[in-house]
């Protein structure tokens, strides 16, 4: 299980022909969920993406143990016991870039994060969502991919929308 928070919508950026400018800002992470870790029912969550407000009593609650939680903290503290200890990590930005979040409408495919050395994303979806990668990136300081494997096939896709009062 992989995702990220982005605090700006995903659209094509305005006047960008390739869709290859980087946006956003500093709010955003990627997390994953650690194999093997379970649910409080026992189930194994390694097979579906299923971000961590599943688990939520309230948006607020959501935002403010996102904001709150410190770089490569286990978040299941912040929801009590929905998930087994040390298994969901957070990589918040690092400052080192600004290569936050990417959208290109015509390829289907947006990511989150890059720089570094071998030039990966930390999290990219594309072919229309239906194939993904993962790999270091300085923005958020992922030394490797979030998944066993670099690449992968997406088997569900979830998406959480936050609309504020002001």
């Amino acid at each position: 299980i992989v995702g990220g928070f982005v605090d700006h919508p995903w659209e094509q950026q305005k006047n960008v022909q390739d869709g290859s400018r980087y946006y956003g800002t500093g709010g955003s992470f990627l997390f994953h969920v650690k194999e093997g870790s379970r649910d409080v029912r026992g189930r194994h969550r390694t097979l579906s993406f299923c971000p961590l407000p599943i688990f939520h009593q309230s948006d607020d609650d959501i935002a403010e143990a996102f904001a709150n939680a410190p770089a490569d903290t286990d978040v299941a503290e912040c929801y009590g016991d929905h998930l087994d200890k040390d298994k969901v990590i957070i990589h918040k930005w690092q400052g080192k870039n600004n290569y936050n979040q990417l959208c290109h409408t015509r390829e289907g495919k947006i990511a989150m994060g890059g720089g570094g050395e071998d030039g990966t994303f930390g999290l990219c979806l594309q072919d229309f969502f239906g194939h993904g990668s993962t790999g270091a990136c300085d923005t958020y300081g992922t030394t490797g991919p979030l998944t066993r494997h670099e690449h992968f096939d997406v088997v569900e896709f979830e998406v959480y929308g936050f609309e504020y009062a002001w």
